[in-house]
């Protein structure tokens, strides 16, 4: 429990995050109710609904019970499934396909319209309100399974939040917690230096996570200057039905790990790989030819996460999967959030620079054509850019079968 220490009736409860796959003590400890930027505290009583009769209004009601009662149609399609008869358990599941394929289109309205809404609105409508903020809790603990875990997203719907006048319990922690989940430590910093200042109590182990983060994102990003402005490191293009997705590979601080991992790209190993394991909030997995974890190229190689110039995992991470010290092969994940308790465990050879909403989004597949490969595939990946010398790994010979963590 956290609490103001002038202000007894500015308390902060726990909003129940234990479990969250960050798994780190800051994030636990602090995302608490923080009152609205507008000073508001959590405890202060509701604004009541204001009446609209905008047509953006109407428009986002609109779809809302459409998508309700689409819903409720693939219920009563799915109780009243006929058994045994194909032709007609084949009509029930196109009937099904459309609606959740109609379903997601207006899933994809719903956001823009509801945002048009509370800008015009006076004062604002509680309902879509507590709409968006429902969006922001789904994608940030990833729980929704028609919702994908996107801080980056949940962040641009926490920028349309602050800016009206209404009582929001959890609008600061909430805006804390999607930023150090993309990255923006600095900003998260802000969020909590602010609470500080405002006599909040604030739990012993979160500042010096919060530190510990700073202190490898700082020279993080120095080095990813230095990056940008020689502009020479490799690129592998991922295509997938979804999307494609542009990584970037380390080779000056993994070289072996991105040797192995090209010299896999050009061999067409990847060629038509599924991400095998897709954790909602975690990372997504890939490279093994047997599809559940188990394959390898045929040979390991060794680790390089415990050089001295080795990089930490931050969101958008690329990583070797082993099943322990210089087991690696040929699979790797891409992770969802920072995940420090893999710095010095697993190595990271590159990171996402386009695509990145392509990871966010598996694990939240959309009703797709038989003939359509699932969005989880890798169609084609292709070296785009590369040094000019020869990549080839150094291995270690083993054609024992893994299970990759």
């Amino acid at each position: 429990m956290i609490t103001n220490q002038t202000k007894s009736n500015r308390s902060f409860r726990p909003k129940g995050w234990v479990g969250h796959p960050l798994g780190i003590a800051l994030v636990l400890g602090f995302l608490i109710c923080f009152p609205s930027p507008s000073g508001c505290c959590a405890q202060d009583a509701p604004v009541p609904e204001a009446e609209t009769t905008t047509d953006s209004k109407a428009s986002f009601q609109s779809l809302l019970d459409e998508q309700k009662e689409n819903t409720r149609k693939i219920s009563r399609l799915y109780a009243s499934m006929p058994i045994g008869v194909v032709r007609a358990q084949i009509d029930h599941r196109n009937q099904i396909n459309t609606l959740q394929k109609r379903n997601q289109q207006i899933a994809a309205r719903l956001e823009p319209t509801a945002i048009t809404e509370l800008r015009s609105s006076n004062p604002p409508d509680l309902q879509i309100v507590n709409f968006l903020m429902l969006r922001v809790k789904n994608k940030l603990d990833g729980k929704n399974p028609r919702v994908p875990f996107n801080p980056p997203e949940a962040i641009e719907l926490l920028e349309v939040l602050e800016t009206i006048e209404v009582k929001l319990p959890d609008l600061t922690s909430y805006i804390y917690y999607a930023n150090l989940l993309s990255n923006r430590f600095e900003r998260a910093r802000g969020i909590l230096d602010q609470a500080v200042k405002r006599g909040f109590k604030v739990p012993a182990s979160t500042l010096p996570q919060l530190e510990s983060f700073e202190q490898q994102w700082q020279p993080e990003l120095v080095r990813r200057a230095a990056e940008q402005t020689a502009d020479n490191l490799p690129r592998v293009l991922l295509e997938t039905a979804a999307g494609n997705i542009t990584v970037e590979l380390f080779e000056d601080d993994a070289p072996n790990t991105v040797n192995n991992f090209i010299s896999l790209v050009e061999a067409g190993f990847y060629d038509g790989l599924s991400f095998h394991q897709i954790d909602r909030t975690f990372a997504c997995q890939t490279g093994c030819p047997e599809g559940d974890g188990t394959g390898n190229a045929g040979y390991r190689i060794a680790c390089e996460c415990n050089e001295l110039n080795a990089r930490p995992h931050f969101t958008g991470s690329l990583s070797m999967a082993h099943s322990g010290p210089n087991t690696g092969s040929s699979q790797f994940r891409i992770a969802k959030q920072p995940l420090p308790r893999l710095t010095g465990q697993t190595t990271v050879f590159g990171r996402v620079i386009e695509g990145m909403t392509l990871i966010y989004q598996m694990g939240v597949e959309a009703p797709l054509e038989r003939t359509q490969p699932p969005s989880n595939r890798i169609l084609k990946a292709t070296v785009i850019r590369k040094r000019d010398h020869a990549y080839v790994p150094e291995k270690i010979e083993d054609n024992k079968p893994e299970s990759c963590d």
